[in-house]
């Protein structure tokens, strides 16, 4: 709601594919759907398992974009 009220603002949900509670995903889908009208206002989310994410969260208008990042393969040490 706090977004809204926001001319600019980017949020980020964390582990979205660990929302379980039914409530909550709808709730979240009417949020989406209410901020598609709002410009300026950015919805990033992670997901460790992004297939097992329900299919109404990635209709078009509510996440357009994917990235996928690998794990890192080899380890970085600092200088």
């Amino acid at each position: 709601a706090a977004a809204k009220k926001q001319s600019r603002c980017i949020i980020f949900i964390d582990e979205i594919d660990k929302i379980h509670t039914k409530m909550i995903f709808y709730q979240l889908i009417v949020e989406l759907d209410g901020l598609k009208q709002k410009s300026g206002i950015i919805v990033i989310a992670a997901a460790r398992v992004p297939e097992s994410l329900d299919k109404a969260l990635l209709k078009h208008g509510r996440f357009d974009r994917r990235a996928d990042f690998s794990t890192a393969t080899h380890r970085v040490n600092p200088r």
